[in-house]
């Protein structure tokens, strides 16, 4: 009995290890709901002809919190890098969605990725605000302000008028990425354009207790005003102040995927034209000390990273893909003993903050292939760059996968990257040793 329960146990242990996979944005939180990952609007999960106007915006958080009331926005199919966007016209068009306490925290952190339309109006990218006349304030808005067009954080308090965190900062006309931060502490509330904290103060908010929440438009105890301009790509919240270094690989999911520039730590260096645009499905893993780390991440593609055994403070490890096939169909560029790879290469940052090579150790690398029935342990090989010469043929395959289950294989303890090395997987020539004198070569499709 007690070997029984001990077995059950490590079942359950591998398991719920399993489960808590990384595939939130860059590889922070999940997206079954059961993280601090409470809301995530991401257009490239919708579907709709370009130019067509969609009514409702669905959350890829887990939790549902789908924003399916307003007047919707405008579908843009290939915005920018590929990828699809919302286009608000800045007179009618939002989502909405009734109030909903899980998406109105007492303590948060949001991004977005916009294109902001200048304009001399008020343009608010996210409003969870109550604001009903000779009444406090209540709740939180990102604005980018009429004219000038520069962003800023308004949060209301129990008496007196609305607090402001003003960024100085304009990005009429460029995608760029904005973070608002809120807890009740020291410095609690922050603003960051591009990944630069522009504005930091200790304003204590008081929370919207009834009121809609909207992305596109604001006044949300009436008829909606402060229509946004421009376009809006993603929406991100999570209802904690999550750490510094997932702060960091959020920025840079969102710069490769919109195709901006960070202002600071821009850690993936992948994601540009001389690098050979790596900018899809990016994730990572990193530390900024021991208090701020982030050591398991998956992200939104098919690789997981976790386990680096000498991750330093402001070390991080990233990556990214071609956005090639995910098919075995290359036979050119292999080396010897593998039948076929992928089309699709990934290619990894592995530095500091300050853009310096460094060495995180030994990780552990998984690949989600249950869309791929031709992968088995036996015949999966890892291909690393290992001289970064951009070929894969000179190159000695890497073996012993081990299926954890569900089509995902597990690589352990791999040692072998560096900054700006690439890599992809192969399918393997096995041998088969049937007597002593006679052997078989299986080719594996």
């Amino acid at each position: 009995m007690k070997k029984y329960l001990l077995s059950s146990f490590i079942s359950i242990l591998c398991i719920h290890s399993f489960g808590l996979a990384q595939t939130g944005p860059g590889g922070v939180g999940t997206n079954d709901g059961t993280s601090s990952l409470v809301l995530w609007l991401d257009a490239n999960t919708m579907t709709g002809t370009n130019g067509s106007v969609l009514n409702s915006w669905g959350d890829n958080s887990g939790n549902n919190f789908n924003l399916s009331a307003g007047n919707g926005a405008t579908f843009m199919s290939a915005a920018i890098n590929g990828y699809p966007a919302f286009n608000f016209n800045g007179t009618s068009q939002y989502f909405e969605r009734p109030f909903t306490a899980a998406i109105t925290p007492a303590s948060f952190t949001v991004f977005s990725a916009t294109r902001v339309t200048a304009t001399n109006r008020y343009k608010a990218v996210i409003s969870n605000r109550d604001d009903p006349g000779g009444r406090p304030t209540a709740g939180f808005i990102l604005y980018a302000t009429p004219n000038s067009n520069i962003w800023q954080f308004w949060t209301g308090r129990a008496s007196g008028p609305w607090q402001v965190n003003s960024s100085g900062v304009s990005t009429a006309g460029n995608w760029a990425s904005q973070m608002i931060e809120y807890q009740n502490a020291a410095n609690g509330k922050r603003l960051a354009v591009n990944g630069t904290i522009n504005s930091t103060s200790s304003h204590v908010m008081t929370s919207n207790p009834s009121r809609p929440i909207r992305v596109g438009a604001g006044r949300n105890e009436g008829t909606p005003n402060y229509y946004f301009s421009g376009d809006i790509g993603e929406v991100i919240m999570f209802n904690t102040v999550i750490n510094d270094a997932q702060k960091i690989i959020i920025h840079n999911y969102l710069a490769a995927k919109y195709n901006f520039a960070l202002s600071v730590n821009d850690v993936f260096n992948e994601d540009n034209a001389t690098a050979g645009n790596y900018d899809h499905d990016v994730a990572g893993i990193g530390r900024i000390s021991a208090t701020h780390l982030h050591t398991d991440a998956q992200g939104t593609g098919i690789v997981r990273v976790l386990n680096p055994t000498n991750l330093g403070n402001n070390e991080f490890f990233m990556w990214g893909h071609d956005n090639a096939a995910l098919e075995f169909n290359t036979t050119a560029d292999i080396p010897g003993g593998i039948r076929t790879r992928l089309d699709r290469v990934w290619r990894i940052s592995e530095s500091n903050t300050g853009g310096t090579a460094i060495d995180v150790g030994a990780i552990d690398l998984r690949f989600d292939l249950s869309g791929i029935p031709a992968a088995t342990a036996a015949n999966l090989r890892l291909i690393i760059d290992t001289d970064n010469d951009g070929t894969f043929s000179d190159e000695l395959p890497i073996g012993n996968a081990t299926a954890i289950g569900s089509g995902v294989f597990s690589f352990a303890g791999i040692n072998q990257f560096t900054d700006n090395t690439r890599f992809t997987l192969g399918l393997g020539i096995t041998t088969i040793i049937t007597n002593r004198k006679i052997t078989f070569r299986v080719r594996n499709n």
